[in-house]
């Protein structure tokens, strides 16, 4: 049984006011939060196999014509509401599964930090919120010195969040350290999936396979056994207890969850790139038994398969960054010279799945090109729910 971490009674590294208790260190200024994050590529584009060059120039491209954050979104709002309005934001960002994620989509939450800053600067949540926002760009550094200093106030003690961030930060290099943050947030949060899936990392890290197999059966059940981030690493457990069927069927659930969840949201590219790391897990998997076992037709046919499969889908992510790309330049251009530009805009909308914004961009093209034989075509061909607004 552990022990719950009792509230802050003294620390010097809080004073009152009129506000009450609240956190004195310097905290970084709202306007670095998402900047610096553009000179870092987002690790999923590479591991997905996508050249960094294009990653680079879609990053240049949207960074020098995005237009100034504004403090607007929290404007209206008291400085509790604020908080309590970017920590829903954070905890809506969290469900990706994909890290980094693209820091576009923290601009609401560099928003309401700004409020915050501005009417109470001193407010020990914006360690916080800076914290969570770091580690979900990926700047665990960064994160980790913000949610540590939050963790020595009163509010921070009691927060189990932050003591379950800390432990997703370090669970890959330092397992240990990783296991005591969770059992602090596992003290004042029992049965959390979150945080069990964080134990069983733990445990594979540390060297205990068994401990983790537990922990992830029990993990996987959540949410009746549709999570595919847990049932994915039950997968991973069972290969490293080496129960092949088991193993077998339960990345073939996994690789199910994810393909469904992508035509649920076509035209995402986030949903795709978690199919993508399923057939990983089935290539990885199919790999560690021919190495156990040896190769036989039937294991090497499905690795074969499994390889094809991963890199057809990979060409499909791929288009996703150059709509990246032509997206910035139809914003930053003036289509009406270059009218080639907006035909492949609308061309790679088509073929990502985006056909109602296919189809806007195609009419647009038409009034530039009343003759454009493509948007005719594409249009015409287009079903009838798709040509409606």
């Amino acid at each position: 049984m552990y022990t719950k971490v009792a509230p802050l009674e003294h620390s010097p590294r809080l004073n009152a006011g009129s506000t009450g208790l609240r956190f004195t260190s310097d905290l970084e200024r709202p306007r670095g939060l998402l900047l610096r994050s553009a000179a870092q590529p987002a690790a999923q584009n590479t591991e997905a196999g996508i050249p960094l060059a294009v990653v680079m120039l879609a990053i240049i491209v949207t960074t020098f014509m995005a237009t100034p954050v504004t403090a607007q979104t929290g404007a209206s709002r008291s400085t509790d509401e604020s908080i309590r309005a970017a920590i829903v934001l954070l905890d809506q960002l969290e469900q990706s599964q994909t890290r980094p994620i693209d820091t576009a989509n923290l601009d609401g939450v560099n928003e309401l930090i700004i409020a915050v800053e501005k009417a109470d600067p001193t407010n020990p949540w914006l360690a916080y919120l800076y914290g969570r926002s770091f580690a979900l760009m990926g700047r665990a550094g960064d994160a980790i010195d913000k949610l540590r200093k939050f963790t020595e106030t009163r509010e921070g003690r009691n927060e189990w969040k932050a003591f379950r961030t800390l432990g997703d930060l370090f669970v890959e290099q330092y397992p240990q350290l990783a296991r005591a943050e969770y059992r602090n947030a596992e003290a004042l949060k029992a049965n959390d999936p979150t945080i069990i899936f964080g134990l069983s990392r733990c445990a594979y890290g540390i060297g205990e396979p068994q401990e983790a197999l537990r922990l992830a059966r029990q993990v996987a059940q959540w949410g009746e056994g549709r999570n595919v981030r847990y049932v994915s690493h039950l997968a991973r457990m069972l290969i490293a207890n080496e129960l092949w069927s088991q193993a077998d069927q339960t990345a073939a659930t996994a690789l199910e969850i994810a393909q469904q969840d992508a035509g649920k949201n076509s035209g995402r590219r986030d949903p795709l790139l978690v199919v993508d790391q399923q057939y990983q897990l089935t290539i990885d998997l199919l790999g560690a038994r021919i190495k156990l076992r040896g190769a036989t037709v039937d294991s090497s046919l499905q690795l074969a398969r499994a390889i094809r499969e991963r890199a057809n889908l990979r060409q499909t992510i791929s288009l996703f960054d150059v709509l990246d790309i032509l997206e910035a330049t139809v914003k930053a251009g003036d289509v009406r010279r270059r009218p080639e530009v907006l035909q492949e805009y609308a061309e790679t909308l088509a073929e990502v799945g985006r056909t109602a914004e296919a189809k806007e961009q195609f009419e647009r093209l038409l009034k530039l090109q009343p003759g454009n034989t493509s948007a005719r075509e594409w249009l015409s061909g287009a079903k009838p729910d798709e040509r409606q607004p």
